[in-house]
Parts: C-alpha cells; structure tokens; sequence
C-alpha cells in the first residue's frame, strides 16, 4: 500500500465517520447524561462492535451473507428492530436516562460494564456495516502484495479516526449537559434523539442490501 493510496482511504473514512448515525449520537446522549469520564466506556462498546463487524467483513463473513441472502435480511430487520426500539424508549423517556443496557438500573447505579454493553449493542445493531466494510477496504489494497498487514493498517486507522469523532461527540455532549439540566429542554432532547434512532432503525430497514 502507498501512502498516497493510505492518506486517500484517511480522507475518506474521516468524512465518512464525522457523519451522524447510531453511534454517535448513542455517545452524545452518554456523554450528556454521564460526563465525559463514564462516557469512555460507551465508546469502547461502541469500537469493539463496529472492529467485530469490520473483522468479521475481512474474514469472510460478507461472502456468506452474499451466498445466503436470507441471512442478511434477517440480520437487517433485527437490527431495525432493535434500533426503532431504542427511539421509542428515548422519546417516552422524561428527564432522566436513555439507558440501552440495563434499564432497570438508576443513572448512578450503571456501572461501565453496562454503559460498554450499551454502545456493543448499538454498534452490532447495524449489520449495513459488514457490506460496506466489504465494498471499502478492498478498494485500497494492492493485490500484488500481502494482504493481512495492509487490512491491519486499515482496520487500525479506521478504529483511530472514529475514536476521534467519538471523542469529538462526546465533548459536545458534556456542554450540552450543562443546558440541559432543564427538565424541559431534557426532554425535548429525549424527543429529537427518539426520533432520530427511529429514522435510523428506518433507512436500515428499508435499505438495500
């Protein structure tokens, strides 16, 4: 791989993960219910769900869900389940906690295994991301040569990137967090990431494989 070809597939991923979806803003709403510190937990869940997924695609798992279509579909409606769930319980919440894990748990009882559950859970929950984990990265690996260093180098500088806007996210979140000590504006907070997993949960649904 040269570097121009790497410092491409760096441009690309960066823009492509400064875009809102699930993950991110599953980490805005920690940061802002937990502050930044308890949030690292969630970001971890988050990265480890979206490397297995990623690992998963260079594996050959892409393959099988070619060779069995009914797979993916299956895949893909569990996990638009899963994601209009998760809106319905943050719009319906009022001025407390959109816990994914362990919602029985109170706010200061939810411990970082909880919060790391929460984000692996989000994470896993968009399987759209094996196909497009298929799509990208052969596109910037030199067949010519060994191809296990050059998907590590990929994997490890998409997992860099995205813990960057992570940590952007997050920061924005804990801000946030001082504006919405208000009950009101909490949940209308509530609402608007409510309604933003619910369309989420909708385009995976009604996507493409």
């Amino acid at each position: 791989m040269t570097l121009q070809t790497w410092w491409l597939f760096a441009l690309t991923v960066f823009a492509i993960s400064a875009t809102p979806g699930p993950n991110m803003l599953h980490i805005l709403t920690r940061s802002v219910d937990f502050g930044l510190a308890r949030t690292f937990a969630a970001m971890a869940g988050c990265l480890s769900g979206l490397m297995l997924l990623l690992t998963a695609s260079v594996a050959g798992l892409s393959t099988l869900l070619v060779a069995v279509p009914g797979l993916f579909t299956a895949l893909r409606y569990a996990g638009a389940a899963y994601l209009v769930y998760l809106g319905i319980k943050a719009w319906r919440t009022r001025a407390g906690l959109l816990d994914v894990a362990e919602d029985h748990l109170p706010p200061a009882r939810l411990g970082a295994g909880a919060l790391y559950r929460g984000g692996l859970a989000i994470s896993l929950s968009n399987p759209k991301a094996i196909l497009f984990a298929a799509a990208l990265l052969p596109q910037f690996i030199d067949p010519a040569q060994p191809t296990g260093p050059q998907f590590a180098v990929l994997l490890a500088t998409f997992a860099a990137i995205e813990s960057f806007w992570y940590m952007t996210y997050a920061l924005g979140g804990r801000s946030m967090g001082r504006v919405l000590e208000r009950p009101s504006v909490k949940n209308l907070f509530n609402k608007l990431t409510g309604g933003l997993f619910v369309a989420f949960g909708i385009a995976l649904l009604t996507a493409r494989g």
